[in-house]
């Protein structure tokens, strides 16, 4: 059988997974639903700006900018990661990487060509499901469209990050329920639980806090503010060091991964 090159098995591997019925079916849902939500936080904010200036209080100020967006973020990065997670680990148990072996030979072409399709796929859907939003949210509340189009774009590509975070996590384990585990403890459940930590040593209250920021789940939403820096100074580093740790995540994981990739006698079970 002839050895396929990386253009045609990118392309085969972005049909297997991405241009399905099931598959495009959901992401429209996530698109929908996530535009829904913040069309529903536009309306909450409305809503409660027009109650405060009944009452003849002031009214709170509304989210302009990226602030607003938060929630897209979040629910497109929870999304995706999990998503990649589970297929890609369900791809190792129903034997479909070692039957792609027998055409792509060469491992390291076969994990960027597995893993350039959730990259594409999740970028260009983050990137519509924020324009979408950014005009609502200009129509709305006004702002700057030249700064929430930027901050767009770099929140999409956070969006990227924990595709490719869920991605690793299905790489490395292999086994479906273990990789969506693996991803939800570094996005969502560590960051969490050491965010209860409130007492103790000023040091150890310290290599806690350093801890919690390390993790995905709580560096990833930083890419945003590169747009426009906060004027804190204290703010802006904190800023720098969770896109630095962003960057770290994004390079090490998928060089280990595809190390193990390469490596592993078996790709099955």
């Amino acid at each position: 059988m002839r050895n396929q090159g990386f253009g045609s098995v990118f392309a085969a591997e972005f049909k297997r997974m991405m241009l399905r019925t099931k598959a495009l079916v959901a992401i429209a849902v996530f698109a929908i639903v996530t535009i829904g939500i913040f069309v529903g936080m536009i309306a909450l904010t409305d809503w409660v700006s027009t109650e405060a200036v009944n009452q003849g209080v002031e009214a709170p100020s509304a989210p302009i900018g990226f602030p607003g967006f938060s929630m897209a973020i979040v629910l497109l990065s929870f999304t995706f990661g999990c998503w990649a997670s589970s297929l890609v680990a369900r791809d190792y148990n129903d034997g479909s990487v070692l039957a792609t072996l027998a055409v792509v030979p060469r491992r390291g072409m076969l994990f960027l060509a597995r893993l350039l399709p959730w990259v594409v796929t999740s970028f260009v859907t983050s990137l519509v499901v924020m324009v979408a939003c950014m005009g609502i949210g200009l129509s709305k509340m006004g702002g700057d469209a030249g700064l929430i189009a930027i901050q767009s774009v770099l929140a999409s590509l956070s969006v990227v990050c924990a595709c490719i975070l869920g991605f690793c996590c299905g790489t490395i384990t292999k086994k479906g329920s273990l990789a969506t585990l693996s991803f939800l403890a570094l996005f969502l459940i560590i960051p969490m639980v050491l965010g209860l930590f409130l007492g103790g040593p000023d040091i150890l209250v310290r290599i806690v806090e350093w801890l919690r920021i390390a993790m995905p789940g709580n560096s990833f939403d930083a890419l945003p503010s590169l747009a426009e820096m906060p004027a804190d100074g204290e703010a802006a580093f904190n800023v720098i060091v969770k896109c630095v740790i962003t960057l770290v995540w994004t390079i090490a994981l998928p060089i280990l991964s595809c190390h193990l990739f390469r490596k592993r006698a078996t790709l099955g079970r």
